[in-house]
């Protein structure tokens, strides 16, 4: 009411015209143009979900019994906007309309760089998913679905300070599609998946040189 003084504003009839004449003859000095404005922001604060990501090139990961493997990952995340004063100041700006999702991290497609960023740092999470500890044993790639949980806080540990204090931002959930290793990583585990049967069962043994003692022959 100080800056835009009405005769509705609480306090004195006789006072509020006063303040109103003033505020009437500023602007006539001013062209009729205001000397202030005030804006008022509405930013969303609850949980943006449904954010599409995607290693675009397998990552290495050492898998606890693969040793290292390379992986691709996909799924979501979603992030929540805990300081939006923070968000006002250093991303949206004053601006005259709205401002989107798209116009803050991009699409799969047209990635912006909060975007990029969430990838970059896939690889820093997933190496804290494969230390092996007394209170955690490492995990292995195939179970990266199951360890949701962890995977997120990973990634808000190695995201979040960042992430609020620059934008006021902060990962909300991550939720792992799928795990895919490449095709070398592929044939890899399963030769020593192989291996391992015959390892442990020498029926399993005895008829894989069986048989392939019958495809010599035949070959022969």
């Amino acid at each position: 009411s100080s800056t835009s003084p009405s005769v509705f504003a609480p306090g004195g009839f006789g006072e509020n015209i006063k303040k109103t004449v003033v505020d009437a003859w500023t602007r006539m000095k001013q062209g009729g143009e205001l000397s202030k404005q005030q804006r008022v922001y509405f930013v969303n604060l609850l949980e943006i979900r449904n954010q599409n990501f995607g290693t675009p090139s397998p990552v290495s990961y050492e898998d606890p019994a693969y040793l290292t493997v390379y992986i691709r990952l996909n799924g979501t995340f979603s992030y929540r906007i805990q300081d939006p004063i923070t968000f006002f100041r250093n991303i949206s700006g004053n601006i005259a309309d709205v401002y989107t999702n798209d116009d803050f991290m991009g699409t799969p497609s047209k990635p912006l760089q909060p975007r990029l960023e969430f990838l970059d740092h896939i690889t820093e999470a997933l190496n804290k998913c494969c230390i092996d500890t007394p209170d955690k044993p490492a995990i292995k790639f195939s179970q990266l679905p199951a360890h949701q949980g962890e995977f997120r806080n990973y990634m808000a540990e190695v995201l979040d300070q960042d992430w609020l204090q620059t934008r006021g931002v902060v990962v909300q959930a991550v939720a792992i599609a799928s795990v895919t290793p490449d095709d070398e990583t592929r044939q890899r585990i399963q030769s020593i998946q192989t291996d391992q049967i015959y390892g442990r069962d020498p029926n399993a043994l005895n008829s894989y040189r069986t048989r392939g003692v019958t495809d010599g022959i035949k070959a022969a």
